[in-house]
């Protein structure tokens, strides 16, 4: 919100035809304002303008890396950044300017622990409205972060503190790899945890050593998984939800047909939680702990503090305070380090009275300036796929990939004679097939010229691995959720609804399925039957499409398809997947494929590119979702407000889709 309140403040001043503020000055005294208003009013008009004119002459030529203005608006953007600068002294945006008003802060020389404080969800991307750098860093920012310590001589140790980590699996063993790597260097690394959960603590486990806050507390309870089940509270309002699945495993649609799990997603979700299980226990090994005892401790937990230093779950109790003079007595510190939170961050100069640092908050940014060297694209898919163009909010925090705009993002890449490869780097979950199969040919052509390497995050499955099929090859984490081959449609039945409140629907027809996606009643028999024929044939291109690319018969495909969910590890022996590693390694492979020697410097460009605030303006729109918006609340839980969401989002486009099964929650 205040950066809202920001760009309406700069929009104020522009609307003011660059009307400039009072300045305000403590030795002024009445006599004095007084003076200055009668020696403004004696300048005539034809004066001010020969003076304007004389000013305009004597500016200098803006240099060729900076945005031209048309005349005056320049002068309205400098009085835009004088409010600003108003506003900061006033305390209206506090501490939105109050770290980058000023120039940036480069780390001066001398020893350093950075501290890295993971808070919340690691994201694939950053928020697309962080005007000012200083919201939570994607992931790969992190692990930049990290590596960039790495080779820093003054960098003597990070300091990892995971507190409340959003994200799955393979993010998690994302961040503990580049820890690892970071160790590999001879660096050392120590964990600082609160009270932590078990995704907190897979994170520290990472580290050499181990401290917990003093009045925390040990809750690795174990892992659980969550699906919320729709089926009666739709019936409650008079809804119905009537679908048709292919494949037994291709239970997306669950939720809203069932009141309680099939016995195909229990099965499928006791494999995920034995994995999870089994890598948390794996883990027992760095504390010198046998699986047994960490076992014995989740099921004690929670723990106190001193029952998990006892139990050498951790080290020692103390506070962050203590711990860093701790850690410099330990590795032998004649002067004190300095805590650097925010090491590796790009800070935007703002200064106050420039137009053009107006312009790199709000304008391109350099880094989006194309070079001619040769270069690695990694093209980000993150979110639910939909067909046809975004028409977002940019203040809306929910991802998509909008088939339309992904499909000429990559022919943008295929016409750039630079690109020698690309990273298909994909997060999603899967949507709608038609919008899927627009971008699997995408890739397809896109491959016809340069070598595609896919990436998998913490989900990569239906349709998420649908547009993922066909590259050269596929890296994936452990821990990444894959697979989900299968197809499924259906309708919501609002007859019941209207009847609650006195509708009566009348309907003439022509045709017998005419009816086929009305909501007026249930699929019948003639309807059921032709849309399982289009499933089926949708179902049957999918397999196709995974057996071309991933070079396999296509019966065998069908006996790892039928909706059935993988991890990353069951993937690969089951030749889904190619490669367990991280993103990083999908950048190498690609390097390869290209023909780049071993350790080449190559320019590493991401896709799609992070949207100004001038095109968001641009290309606004607001795509809103009224009904799972209007249920959650009218029934106040609040935890429904996501699947319904994503449900309402799914429906309003027709089938056949194909997604993720439920919404399921991995703790």
């Amino acid at each position: 919100m205040r950066a809202f309140n920001v760009s309406v403040a700069v929009a104020i001043a522009l609307l003011q035809g660059g009307c400039k503020p009072p300045q305000r000055s403590d030795s002024d005294d009445a006599d004095a304002k007084t003076e200055r208003r009668e020696t403004a009013r004696r300048d005539d008009s034809k004066d001010r303008r020969e003076r304007a004119r004389d000013k305009r002459r004597e500016k200098p030529r803006p240099k060729e890396d900076e945005p031209r203005t048309p005349d005056g608006l320049g002068d309205a953007l400098k009085d835009a950044m004088k409010l600003l600068g108003s506003m900061a002294q006033g305390g209206d945006v506090g501490g939105l300017l109050g770290q980058d008003a000023r120039k940036d802060d480069p780390v001066e020389p001398g020893k350093i622990i950075v501290h890295l404080r993971i808070d919340g969800t690691l994201e694939e991307l950053e928020d697309p409205l962080d005007l000012f750098g200083m919201g939570p860093r994607s992931l790969q920012q992190v692990v930049d972060a990290i590596n960039k310590a790495a080779t820093d001589p003054n960098v003597v140790a990070l300091l990892v503190e995971p507190d409340h980590v959003g994200g799955g699996a393979a993010k998690i063993e994302a961040l503990r790899r580049a820890i690892a790597a970071f160790r590999a260097k001879g660096k050392r690394a120590f964990g600082y945890v609160t009270s932590p959960g078990a995704k907190e603590y897979l994170v520290a486990l990472a580290a050499e050593e181990i401290a917990i806050a003093p009045t925390g507390a040990w809750l690795v309870t174990g892992v659980r998984a969550e699906a919320l089940y729709l089926k009666d509270l739709l019936g409650s309002v008079g809804l119905a939800f009537d679908a048709v699945a292919v494949g037994e495993y291709k239970t997306a649609p669950e939720p809203l047909t069932r009141d309680r799990m099939s016995k195909e997603m229990r099965e499928v979700l006791d494999t995920i939680l034995d994995e999870r299980m089994a890598a948390l226990t794996a883990a027992a090994g760095l504390r010198k702990i046998s699986a047994k005892e960490l076992q014995d401790a989740i099921d004690a937990a929670p723990l106190t503090v001193a029952e998990a230093v006892t139990r050498r779950l951790v080290d020692l109790p103390m506070g962050r305070d203590a711990y860093v003079a701790w850690i410099s007595k330990k590795l032998g510190l004649t002067e004190e380090p300095r805590l650097v939170a925010d090491y590796g961050r790009e800070k935007k100069k703002f200064d106050l009275a420039s137009l053009f640092s107006f312009s790199n908050i709000f304008g391109r940014s350099k880094s989006d300036v194309a070079s001619g060297r040769p270069k690695i694209a990694v093209v980000y898919a993150v979110g639910p796929i939909f067909g046809g163009k975004a028409t977002r909010n940019p203040f809306a925090q929910d991802r998509a990939i909008y088939a339309e705009d992904f499909v000429a993002t990559l022919k943008k890449i295929e016409k750039d004679a630079t690109v020698r490869a690309v990273v298909l780097r994909v997060d999603s979950p899967g949507g709608s097939a038609t919008a899927s199969d627009q971008i699997w040919q995408a890739v397809e052509a896109l491959k016809r010229r340069v070598p595609v390497v896919a990436s998998f995050s913490d989900v990569a499955a239906s349709g998420g691995y649908y547009i993922a099929a066909g590259a050269n090859s596929i890296v994936a984490e452990t821990g990444t959720l894959t697979g989900s081959i299968g197809v499924f449609g259906g309708k919501l039945v609002t007859e019941g609804l209207f009847k609650k409140f006195g509708v009566n629907r009348e309907v003439v027809t022509r045709g017998k399925n005419s009816g086929l996606f009305s909501g007026a009643a249930r699929f019948d028999a003639n309807e059921r039957a032709a849309l399982e024929k289009m499933m089926k044939e949708t179902y049957k291109e999918f397999l196709a499409r995974v057996a071309q690319g991933r070079k396999l018969d296509v019966a065998k495909v069908d006996g790892i398809a039928r909706g059935r969910v993988w991890t990353g590890g069951d993937a690969k022996g089951r030749g889904l997947v190619d490669q367990i590693g991280s993103l990083a390694d999908a950048v190498d492979a690609a390097k390869t494929r290209a023909g780049f020697a071993a350790g080449a410097d190559v320019e590493i460009v991401r896709y799609p590119k992070k949207k100004t605030f001038i095109d968001w303006i641009r290309d606004g729109g607001v795509r809103v979702d009224a009904l799972p918006l209007l249920l959650s609340r009218a029934m106040k839980i609040d935890a429904l407000d996501g699947p319904l969401r994503k449900w309402t989002a799914l429906l309003s486009s027709p089938g056949p889709w194909t997604a993720l099964p439920v919404e399921i929650r991995v703790e």
